[in-house]
């Protein structure tokens, strides 16, 4: 009997968790150079990392009196450290002169992009944690469908007066549990955000189901990382659980080349699984098996840890394998991903974006849509769920902009409310509730 498909693919943002504390990307580096310097004093790794990227910043800042440049940006910041790089613009005489401690050092390219994904990896490796370590929130897991019903009338004692960070909580735990009412299928799930808030959410989730049903946690572990379940020639069953897909890379994923010896990984502590994202013959990019690294550990000193042993860099982010939407934007190393988007996104009847811009420099995303939904079974409705998606913003100008046709049929729908409204942590009640966009204003 061949495998239910989904109806709902849900694309996840960097907006989702503004109010865990993760910076959206256009602010992330204001948000990260605080951060980073009230931290390092006390983690010695982190001066050398605030060094180079302000000696980065300094460097391009002349750029503004010729080219609007977002200095403040990760991703883009991050394209232009790729670009210097390639050009060998920080090599030699021409690397990066930083301070640290009273003492000169010189900083190339290639480690200017290590200390951005160790900045990444400081900034969104919490994201979420109470999911996972506080049991109010797996008693929350155990009766979300409870939960989601009293949030209709916004009960003040469970959601007012906690505050947006617990509301934020709450709402992810809320999107874990979905299940389209239709055919009670769990939806395809898109990743361009980089915390695990999500994940944790994930976990709390099935793990509060397995403790529901008596069954062993120790049988729980597909369930607790099902971005790990998908193989090459094997359809997703969407009955059992949601697929997770990070076609941008991520947290838990790590590059396999020089920086990190791959026969290592298999005696690292809590165990690795090879899980090659390309069709390419050698492995270069890597999924990690045993979640509870990543979901019950996120320890910053632990993470900063300089040690030469492959699981301390792999926790410190430079082995971070992550493809940002910039100029130089190459998937190839998460192929897989990208093929699975695009086989699932043709059976969906809806798409709903969730705290994601869909910013017009992302050509492979927009080139891709229309590549995968040219073949779609369905004319999907989208929904896009931001509290920008008004008129005059550039949020509502590249959704109507990409989705015209949708927009001309009436298939564009907006929800400007934050993710974390506790009136909306059922999503097919936020669905009900967002607005048909007009064909014209």
């Amino acid at each position: 009997m061949s495998k239910v498909l989904p109806r709902t693919a849900i694309v996840i943002g960097a907006g989702c968790s503004r109010d865990l504390g993760i910076p959206t990307m256009p602010t992330f580096m204001d948000k990260a150079f605080d951060r980073l310097t009230g931290d390092a004093a006390q983690k010695q790794p982190l001066k050398r990392t605030l060094a180079a990227l302000l000696a980065f910043t300094r460097q391009i800042k002349g750029s503004a009196a010729a080219i609007n440049t977002r200095f403040l940006d990760v991703e883009e910041l991050y394209g232009l450290a790729e670009m210097a790089n390639d050009l060998e613009a920080l090599k030699g005489n021409q690397a990066l002169d930083i301070y640290v401690d009273g003492n000169n050092a010189k900083v190339e390219g290639d480690e200017l992009l290590q200390h951005f994904r160790r900045t990444l990896m400081y900034m969104c490796v919490e994201a979420g944690r109470e999911l996972i370590e506080n049991n109010e929130y797996q008693h929350f897991a155990e009766h979300i469908d409870q939960v989601k019903r009293e949030s209709q009338s916004e009960d003040p004692d469970l959601f007012t007066d906690r505050g947006s960070r617990h509301a934020n909580l709450l709402a992810y735990l809320g999107l874990a549990s979905f299940k389209d009412m239709e055919d009670e299928t769990y939806p395809l799930v898109i990743q361009f955000n980089w915390d695990l808030a999500f994940d944790r959410a994930l976990h709390a989730y099935f793990c509060a189901q397995y403790r529901a049903e008596n069954r062993s946690l120790n049988n729980a572990w597909r369930y607790r990382v099902p971005w790990a379940q998908y193989a090459k020639q094997r359809r997703h069953d969407f009955k059992g659980y949601p697929l997770v897909l990070r076609p941008h890379g991520g947290l838990y994923i790590v590059g396999a080349g020089k920086q990190l010896e791959t026969n290592k990984l298999d005696t690292v502590s809590h165990g690795w699984k090879r899980r090659v994202l390309s069709d390419n013959p050698k492995p270069l990019c890597l999924y990690e098996r045993a979640i509870t690294e990543w979901l019950k550990r996120p320890d910053n000193d632990v993470y900063l840890n300089n040690g030469n042993d492959s699981l301390n860099r792999l926790r410190s982010g430079d082995a971070m394998a992550i493809e940002p939407p910039t100029w130089k934007k190459d998937v190839t190393h998460f192929l897989r991903e990208w093929q699975l988007m695009r086989r699932y996104l043709k059976s969906v009847r809806r798409i709903v974006f969730i705290g994601y811009s869909l910013p017009r420099s992302d050509l492979y995303m927009r080139h891709f849509l229309a590549l995968a939904l040219a073949e779609a079974d369905y004319v999907p409705q989208v929904t896009v769920w931001n509290p920008a998606m008004k008129p005059g913003t550039e949020t509502w100008d590249n959704y109507c902009e990409a989705f015209a046709p949708l927009r001309r049929q009436g298939r564009l729908y907006a929800l400007p409310r934050r993710f974390g409204d506790p009136a909306l942590f059922d999503l097919e009640r936020a669905l009900h509730l967002a607005e048909q966009v007009p064909e014209t204003l």
